[in-house]
């Protein structure tokens, strides 16, 4: 940069002449023509200049979408094709798509082992001790549905070690599996784990074997939630009157369980109990007798839980108004 010896703008070294006032560099002035000149000389440049820098910048956005498409290409053509797979019979390649980040490409790979059948068992069982919660799942639906007897205890196993999420699936496979299952599954039920025996009872539910009456038969007293589970999906008409002793239960969250799961016996024994349990001194037993009465639809509830539409807890409230229209219809 040079400085212009009349006005003091600084010129950059490319020009010879200041441009705002027409004086060379050495302080001698221009003609009239020569000023014109050498204005529209620099206007030129500058010009030229922002349509490089332009240029430069257009270039570099369409770098970018080309390298966006590129990139997306390549992660369309990486994603696992199950089909082929399945055709292959190419079980380390579904394994390895049990975790694949897209939710339908890992379900197809658990269906596809599935279908697969024997062959599979062996490292579907390797893969319930993934890292990857996504494996475990998938490769523990995948056992279920083969139903091969060899993947009951290591899932099992996984019942007690994976994380809680992964429990409620382990339990699903166990329940597809069906009677080879059961015993195993009853022993759980005295797992020091709540969640263990909480998830052994809803797959012995969904087995609905002939140990139903073993599993009913066994003392819940400290453990009535996992009664409950068991008792809503077995149906057994023989837990109606220790559910109904169990709504004058110490602990509230006992009554509360009592409460719900006499809501889906529809026993008419369970009625007078459960208006009663409309004045426990807990809220959730309320509320829980409140959708009981209403699951069970007699007419003796009404006038109770039109009372039950004063109570403090707006939950209470709004779970009597919902049994009301159960009970008359409207």
């Amino acid at each position: 940069m040079w400085k212009c010896k009349k006005c003091g703008e600084q010129i950059e070294n490319d020009f010879e002449v200041c441009w705002k006032c027409g004086t060379k560099k050495d302080g001698s002035p221009l003609s009239d023509q020569q000023v014109f000149e050498e204005q529209e000389r620099t206007l030129g440049t500058k010009v030229q200049g922002k349509q490089k820098r332009t240029k430069k910048i257009l270039m570099l956005v369409s770098f970018l979408v080309v390298l966006s498409i590129v990139i997306l290409l390549i992660v369309v053509g990486c994603s696992p094709n199950i089909e082929k797979l399945k055709d292959k019979q190419d079980i380390e390649g579904l394994i390895e798509a049990l975790g694949y980040e897209d939710e339908e490409v890992s379900i197809n790979a658990a269906k596809a082992l599935g279908e697969i059948g024997e062959p599979a068992v062996e490292p579907l069982i390797k893969a319930l001790e993934d890292e990857d919660e996504e494996v475990s799942i998938n490769a523990a639906l995948a056992l279920g549905n083969i139903g091969d007897e060899r993947a009951v205890e290591p899932l099992i196993k996984a019942l007690k070690d994976v994380g809680f999420y992964v429990k409620e699936d382990v339990a699903e496979a166990l329940g597809m599996i069906g009677e080879p299952a059961v015993e195993p599954l009853i022993k759980a039920l005295e797992d020091e784990d709540e969640f263990v025996r909480m998830n052994a009872a809803r797959a012995l539910g969904s087995i609905k074997s002939s140990y139903s009456e073993e599993v009913l038969s066994m003392d819940w007293d400290e453990d009535l939630g996992t009664y409950v589970l068991v008792y809503k999906m077995i149906g057994d008409s023989r837990a109606i009157e220790p559910l109904i002793e169990a709504l004058e239960d110490e602990e509230s969250i006992v009554r509360g369980w009592a409460a719900w799961a006499l809501g889906y016996t529809e026993a008419a024994r369970a009625v007078e109990p459960l208006i009663k349990a409309l004045k426990d001194e807990e809220s959730s037993v309320r509320r829980r007798a409140a959708l009981a009465l209403g699951n069970i639809g007699d007419e003796r509830a009404v006038e109770p839980l039109t009372e039950a539409l004063k109570d403090k807890d707006e939950y209470v409230r709004k779970w009597a108004e919902d049994a009301l229209t159960k009970i008359r219809g409207y």
